[in-house]
């Protein structure tokens, strides 16, 4: 009797212990199969909620008075669009980061209404760890209206408008916000670089800080450290509420998620500084 006949005889003359067996095996990887994809589940969740929440940390010239910013939300200086770069670049024990965002923001009279005019540019990530994007993009020529800015002049999609001389098409209205988000005219960075004359300027880099699982009780300083080294002339704003969201949240997750988080402390942040 050949090999396979034996193991056939075996397991007929076994049969209860081989389907016990069996079905222990096939338990267990079901088992696995289950928390595995509700890990997954987890991580995914939390990072969308994370992600919801916004920008914590508003990077602006040190010139700039904060005081004014803090009521308005508007830098009244502007810091060279050269700093998002050294941000970007700065090595990873340097600064920590999940998201950067350039912006370039102003008041300005509009047919008759007082808007702020919004120039986003691209988002940045760590070198090699890029991340679903919090902001999207707004093609060069096109403008997307705040709630109000839309419901006041009656404008359509598509129709074609002109600010301080240049022709721009309307791509839509942002979602009512309840702020000042419906008030705003939202260009490309590069679009309001040349509408107010600021080439090569941003009023603020938005971003998100990667410090979650940060050993430290004082946060904002330091972060206000890391950038400091990297851009002297910068101030850092930090929403505290924002950011305690974003740990809770974190807290949150699964260990498994949790231990995920702390493996890229390191690999998927870079750091900051004031």
């Amino acid at each position: 009797m050949g090999t396979v006949g034996l193991i056939l005889k075996e397991i007929w003359h076994r049969k209860v212990n081989f389907v016990l067996g069996c079905l222990a095996v096939v338990t267990a990887v079901t088992l696995f199969i289950g928390f595995f994809t509700a890990g997954k589940a987890s991580e995914r969740e939390t990072a969308r909620l994370m992600l919801s929440m916004g920008y914590n940390m508003q990077i602006i010239s040190k010139s700039a008075d904060p005081n004014e910013f803090l009521l308005t939300g508007l830098a009244d200086e502007t810091i060279p669009q050269e700093y998002l770069e050294i941000l970007s670049k700065a090595d990873k024990k340097t600064i920590s980061y999940n998201h950067l965002l350039p912006t370039l923001e102003r008041k300005i009279s509009w047919r008759g209404l007082d808007v702020v005019l919004a120039g986003v540019g691209e988002e940045v990530w760590p070198p090699g760890s890029k991340k679903p994007s919090m902001s999207f993009k707004i093609e060069a020529g096109d403008i997307h209206l705040g709630y109000r800015v839309w419901s006041m002049l009656g404008l359509k999609e598509g129709e074609a408008v002109e600010i301080e001389g240049k022709s721009f098409t309307v791509r839509g209205c942002l979602v009512e916000s309840g702020g000042r988000d419906d008030i705003r005219i939202q260009c490309s960075l590069e679009d309001a670089q040349k509408i107010l004359g600021l080439p090569g300027r941003i009023s603020e880099i938005k971003a998100v800080d990667c410090l979650c699982f940060a050993d430290t009780q004082d946060v904002v300083g330091f972060l206000r450290k890391e950038i400091g080294v990297l851009l002297p002339e910068a101030r850092v704003f930090q929403t505290t509420a924002i950011a305690k969201a974003r740990s809770k949240t974190a807290e949150r997750g699964s260990s498994r998620l949790a231990i995920s988080f702390k493996s890229r402390r390191l690999s998927g942040c870079a750091s900051f500084r004031e």
